[in-house]
């Protein structure tokens, strides 16, 4: 449902260099950020005359809409550091874990916690 955006895919490079920035060889805004997308960050984000969303990083999110069927079980909502830095899982990894989860919960409530530590 999204992409990363990072400094180096065409449309988010294109609207850096509009508002005057660059990205570097090592895919950083202006030598330094290396995201093209921030709630902070607001020394990016003083070109007088540039609205919010074209400014080299911006917090404009993107939107899609999408029909949810009822086979649909996770909507996962995560940063990029979830997947890529902090957690080595992948969305399908997470989604299978939180199965689990809400399996194991389930078997709680129904049953109750000590008739199944008796079943152990």
């Amino acid at each position: 449902m999204s992409y990363d955006h990072k400094p180096m895919h065409v449309t988010e490079m294109n609207r850096i260099t509009a508002a005057g920035g660059f990205v570097n060889q090592f895919g950083r805004v202006n030598g330094n950020l290396n995201l093209s997308r921030s709630i902070g960050d607001l020394k990016y984000k003083q070109v007088p005359d540039i609205e919010p969303p074209a400014q080299m990083i911006t917090a404009e999110p993107d939107i899609k809409s999408v029909t949810l069927n009822p086979n649909d079980e996770f909507l996962i909502l995560a940063c990029d550091v979830s997947f890529s830095i902090a957690c080595k899982l992948s969305p399908i990894h997470v989604c299978c874990f939180c199965s689990h989860i809400f399996f194991v919960l389930a078997t709680i409530r129904a049953f109750g916690i000590a008739s199944l530590m008796r079943k152990l």
